[in-house]
């Protein structure tokens, strides 16, 4: 009945999603490009958005497993 949560934070650390990984690729895109107003911003993000091949994603997937290892061996 008792969930042991200081073990499982470690599993939730936004590294291990892979979403975030995907929203720090957009980010150095973003800043890279230094966008000067929200129209700008939304062209930059919709550009980098599309550029994500199934490809990016299956990796991210193949690597989760391996990410989960290490993050489980560390704590």
């Amino acid at each position: 009945k008792h969930v042991m949560f200081q073990h499982f934070t470690g599993l939730l650390s936004l590294d291990n999603f892979i979403p975030e990984n995907l929203w720090v690729d957009l980010n150095r895109a973003v800043h890279s490009r230094q966008p000067s107003n929200l129209v700008d911003l939304e062209q930059v993000c919709h550009e980098q958005w599309v550029k994500i091949t199934p490809e990016k994603i299956q990796m991210l997937f193949r690597g989760y497993p391996k990410r989960l290892v290490e993050v489980t061996e560390d704590k």
